[in-house]
């Protein structure tokens, strides 16, 4: 039931990443705005992502829902614009890490510490996988600033 419960949880997301990344060619914008949903989702939604993160069945990453995250790595790595050793490394250090994020998010009261948090963690994720820091924090930022326009949370936009 659990299973079942997470994997309908993380289509739904998918389906409102594809929709916000419905026309953009670029792989780390797409990167950034998926990173975006998924805080997204931890801050409207605590419990759930809280259940998500720590019972994701799911952790066998090879699982049909992380293609889009493969698709979007081996796109940067063509592109120059993602610097990786393996594309199986970049997988397992995005999908990973943005598990961390999802669940220090869903436990955060403070939405300024949330906002700052969010944004910090996507620009690192971004140069870790080998942006320079300005160009990850302005990708990052307009990602934000596009989750705001959505309308589907409340964070504040300055950090």
């Amino acid at each position: 039931f659990a299973t079942a419960i997470v994997e309908d949880v993380r289509r739904d997301i998918e389906k409102k990443i594809e929709m916000a990344n419905h026309g953009v060619a670029a792989p780390d914008v797409r990167v950034a705005r998926a990173i975006m949903l998924y805080a997204d989702y931890a801050l409207r939604m605590p419990q759930q992502a809280l259940v998500m993160g720590r019972a994701d069945p799911l952790q066998h990453f090879d699982h049909e829902l992380n293609d889009n995250v493969i698709a979007d790595i081996k796109q940067g790595v063509a592109e120059g614009i993602f610097k990786v050793g393996s594309i199986e490394a970049g997988k397992l250090f995005l999908v990973g890490s943005v598990r961390m994020l999802i669940l220090r998010l869903a436990r955060e009261k403070d939405v300024q510490v949330a906002s700052e948090l969010c944004l910090e963690i996507c620009t690192l994720l971004l140069c870790c996988l080998g942006m320079q820091r300005d160009d990850a924090i302005q990708i990052t930022h307009c990602a934000h600033t596009n989750q705001l326009r959505q309308n589907s949370c409340d964070l504040p936009k300055k950090v």
